[in-house]
């Protein structure tokens, strides 16, 4: 089901999906400045340290052949989607897109009347162009960030556009899903997030496929909170495991601002995903929790920056996973603390549990630090499944496979009990076990 159209990776596929969304000028010249950088960007090689592990599973994307959608208006609701939508007891407002088309758009009228907007993104340039040409790539991910930065840049469609105005603060969440289904496809969602000063909400963004064999998911994700701000951010991606992904997700910290960061890994052949953040202001603080389960051949690569460029900041990141299979996961963490940031608080830590001789998890751990009077620490794991532990839950009565369960669960939960809302928790430990039990 689409109404969509489709072109391979050119510049004409960029300007075609411009025109089609009636976009302004100025969109139009950031489409065409940011394929100009792409195409003179080299592509990441064996050299570069951060994609010398992923170079080889880069090497098998065929990106001649990928085919862009062009989105033509919206489409209707499939039924099947039909409960999430009807859902809104938990949340205050829920967009659906189809691939790169809305499908479904419904906020509280009382938001609404205090300015707040969660459109997705064709809708956002087109009608609230002046919020968005302030933050689209100019702060958070810019498109000389890396080669595929710059594509997305150029070919992006589709997406979500959060705005909060300053001094608003929305209890309930926010949700944005998006679902591919057609093979082939060269995907590039934008996600942009500005929380005004002294304001407070929650997003969550999920992404999911089905039978979209060969698709590159290419998403940028934009955070900005301004001074005072308070955002929750979830992402949750239940790729299927014939999608690769190369995704850029960075949030800009201002004076004041707190964010709780939760980003949940779940499928998808090839992932290789950037996690930044910048603690641009004084008295910033970020939590950044990421869950990842590998399973088959699928292969995770996270690299993740806590920026901390202001004095008196604080940033807590812990990624945690585990892997099956012949699976890999690679994780490099690096905490950077610059001159002058004084006072800096950072921690990091990865821990992976293997459940198999074959898979295979590499921690790579790192900090660079220009600031003498701060506190930096960093901690990586990697074990297997104790056969003492097992043999110890077996002679209790429980199977293999539901001490295993068990085992994994325990692993996890102090990371999962760390999100915020009791209604994901208990979704992810419910996505959690359909993982052990496939």
């Amino acid at each position: 089901m689409s109404t969509e159209t489709t072109q391979t990776l050119s510049l004409d596929a960029a300007l075609s999906i411009s025109q089609r969304n009636g976009e302004p000028q100025w969109m139009q010249d950031l489409r065409q400045r940011a394929w100009e950088m792409y195409e003179s960007t080299a592509m990441p090689s064996l050299k570069d340290e951060e994609w010398r592990r992923t170079e080889p599973q880069l090497r098998k994307i065929n990106f001649d052949m990928l085919q862009v959608p062009q989105p033509n208006g919206s489409v209707p609701l499939p039924a099947e989607w039909q409960p999430a939508a009807d859902a809104l007891l938990t949340r205050s407002g829920l967009l659906i897109s189809h691939v790169s088309t809305p499908a479904h758009r419904s906020v509280a009228q009382e938001l609404a009347a205090q300015g707040v907007i969660l459109t997705d993104m064709n809708t956002a340039v087109r009608e609230h162009g002046d919020l968005v040409r302030t933050a689209f790539m100019t702060e958070a991910v810019k498109p000389d960030f890396s080669k595929f930065a710059a594509l997305n840049g150029a070919l992006w469609s589709g997406g979500t556009f959060l705005y909060v105005p300053d001094n608003v603060k929305v209890e309930l969440p926010l949700q944005s899903s998006t679902w591919l289904d057609q093979p082939g496809l060269g995907v590039f969602p934008h996600t942009l997030v500005v929380v005004g000063r002294n304001s407070e909400v929650t997003l969550i963004e999920e992404t999911g496929s089905r039978t979209a064999d060969g698709t590159l998911n290419v998403p940028v994700v934009e955070l900005i909170l301004h001074d005072g701000a308070k955002l929750s951010y979830i992402t949750l991606q239940e790729l299927d495991d014939s999608v690769k992904q190369i995704g850029m997700h960075r949030a800009v910290l201002h004076r004041d601002s707190t964010l709780t960061w939760v980003t949940a890994t779940l499928g998808g052949q090839m992932v290789k995903l950037n996690v930044d953040t910048e603690l641009r202001g004084p008295g910033t603080n970020a939590e950044v929790l990421g869950l990842y389960f590998a399973s088959g051949n699928e292969f995770i690569d996270f690299h993740t920056l806590q920026d901390h460029i202001a004095p008196n900041a604080g940033s807590d990141l812990l990624f945690k996973g585990v892997l099956k299979d012949t699976s890999r996961v690679v994780f490099s963490g690096l905490i950077r603390v610059h001159e002058g940031a004084q006072k800096t608080d950072a921690y990091q830590k990865n821990n992976n549990l293997i459940l198999s001789e074959t898979a295979r998890a590499d921690s790579i751990p790192n900090l660079e630090i220009a600031a003498n009077d701060v506190r930096c620490s960093h901690g990586a794991t990697a074990g297997k499944v104790s056969a003492d532990h097992l043999f110890y839950l077996m002679s209790r009565g429980l199977s293999r496979r539901e001490a295993e369960r068990l085992i994994v669960t325990g692993f996890l939960s102090p990371l999962i009990e760390r999100v915020p809302l009791q209604d994901l928790r208990e979704r992810l430990y419910a996505l959690i076990d359909g993982k052990l039990t496939n």
